[in-house]
């Protein structure tokens, strides 16, 4: 396992270092992402039944490197169905990192997909506490994304990540547009 783990490292290492001189569609570039998912999760005392949250979030990423973008990202997630008996909100914020994977190995100006992986940490906060809310609460995780731009700029995205998210998530997966800004070139 551990031959497994240091020749993967070395691989990505020689990606990296082998195109620190190419160009790259990343590097400078800032990237906006507007998400939504739907969650369900049930209380201890309702038992079979399950409330369905809604959340969206905006996210917005500048690439630092040719291969490396990060940035901030906040998102709103309610129970907008009205059936959840303590009518719980919840807001986030923090940072995020991505890999661009693509850009490892594909030299362009302008390429129409991204691939990543990536993490995210932050604070979760809910305006008033609950029997099953705290009022703050440490989110993190990782996971991965791709996006597809039909246009030039705008695109479509899908992203799943796993940690401990909003309502004691482990797990989500994220639909939404993204879209993109170069500097002058």
């Amino acid at each position: 396992m551990n031959n497994l783990k240091i020749t993967l490292l070395t691989l990505l290492a020689i990606c990296i270092f082998s195109n620190s001189y190419s160009q790259s569609y990343i590097n400078s570039r800032l990237s906006l992402k507007l998400g939504y998912y739907k969650t369900h999760f049930g209380y201890p005392e309702y038992y079979n039944k399950k409330f369905a949250y809604h959340r969206i979030d905006f996210t917005a990423n500048y690439g630092f490197l040719k291969y490396f973008d990060g940035g901030l990202y906040g998102g709103y997630l309610e129970d907008f169905n009205g059936i959840d008996p303590q009518k719980t909100r919840r807001v986030d914020f923090g940072i995020n990192a991505n890999l661009q994977l693509l850009s490892l190995f594909i030299r362009s100006n302008d390429f129409r997909i991204d691939a990543y992986i990536g993490g995210k940490m932050g604070i979760c906060y809910t305006p008033e506490k609950t029997a099953y809310f705290n009022t703050r609460m440490f989110e993190y995780g990782g996971g991965a994304g791709i996006v597809f731009y039909p246009l030039k700029h705008l695109g479509v995205f899908g992203e799943y990540y796993y940690g401990r998210f909003f309502v004691n998530d482990r797990n989500y997966f994220k639909l939404g547009l993204s879209y993109k800004l170069y500097p002058e070139r």
